[in-house]
């Protein structure tokens, strides 16, 4: 037994398997709880959360991974919530590639679907979800003291709803 726990802990190292704790933050529904959240002067059922995770792989990809992970609120038993994670609860996919001009993040919303509990638009979802991937990312180029250029791309829309595109930003992470 021992030289197997051995062998795996080796495998690691020669695999490059790195094991990184980041805080990470997401866009998540409070729907369940009687908790809202000031958005613009109105009081939606949502906020970016930040807490810390276990990344693995590629970094800054890893990060956004993280992001648009799913999440289950921990709370009593009466809570009975299995997911909050806006991005996952609206089929909203969120990919990110280094480019020669920075990095990408790219929102697709060509599987968009707003679930009934969603009392809120799929603009204020976007708002959110750039949020956290502002919030994620300026800490990480910030605690690298390296500076980025980051450009998150809006794909996937309709003609019903393509000025969700406008909400495309690009910022500089970092010191």
């Amino acid at each position: 037994m021992k030289v197997f726990i051995l062998l795996l802990a080796s495998a690691s190292v020669v695999f490059g398997i790195v094991h990184e704790v980041h805080l990470i933050s997401q866009p998540l529904s409070l729907h369940g709880t009687d908790v809202s959240e000031d958005f613009k002067g109105e009081p939606i059922q949502a906020r970016v959360v930040s807490f810390p995770s276990v990344t693995v792989g590629a970094m800054p990809e890893a990060l956004i991974s993280a992001v648009s992970a799913s999440h289950r609120l921990p709370g009593p038993e009466s809570y009975k919530v299995p997911e909050a994670n806006l991005l996952t609860l609206c089929h909203i996919e969120l990919e990110s590639e280094m480019t020669k001009k920075g990095f990408l993040c790219t929102l697709d919303l060509s599987k968009l679907k707003m679930p009934k509990e969603i009392d809120f638009s799929a603009h204020t979802v976007l708002v959110l979800s750039i949020k956290a991937i502002k919030e994620t990312l300026q800490r990480y180029y910030h605690s690298s003291k390296v500076n980025e250029k980051i450009m998150i791309k809006i794909v996937g829309t309709t003609e019903k709803n393509s000025s969700l595109r406008d909400l495309a930003t690009s910022f500089k992470a970092g010191n």
